[in-house]
């Protein structure tokens, strides 16, 4: 065999070596995405607190009622920085609606069943 073949083998052989570590880090790094997003979670909070950036004043149940129900477990200051909203209003929703709409746990918020028979008509707002 060649010197030529002999060096291209080897960095055959590096390469597959290295993307294989790369794959190995790769899986190790996975549970820190949760980690990574709850940590942008509260920067963004804490930016809105800090006037970083204008929070809405005003946010409907049924509002909060659609994020939960795409992110069920959240966290009542979770969902006020991803809708930009005081967390004061969010905990009034919740605490307002938590018969009927929200179920309140440890571990987050959750939508009870047939929460869907309270929401508003069009016409209605």
């Amino acid at each position: 065999m060649s010197d030529s073949h002999d060096v291209q083998g080897g960095f055959d052989a590096l390469r597959r070596d290295l993307t294989e570590q790369l794959n190995r880090i790769d899986e190790r790094l996975r549970p820190y995405d949760e980690l990574l997003e709850a940590r942008e979670k509260a920067a963004k909070a804490l930016a809105a607190l800090d006037a970083g950036k204008p929070l809405k004043k005003r946010v409907s149940w049924e509002e909060i009622a659609l994020y939960v129900l795409e992110h069920p477990g959240s966290k009542a200051a979770e969902i006020a920085a991803d809708l930009e909203v005081p967390v004061g209003n969010v905990y009034a929703h919740l605490e307002r609606n938590q018969d009927h709409i929200f179920d309140k746990r440890k571990d987050g918020v959750y939508i009870k069943d047939g929460w869907e028979t309270y929401r508003r008509k069009a016409g209605d707002r």
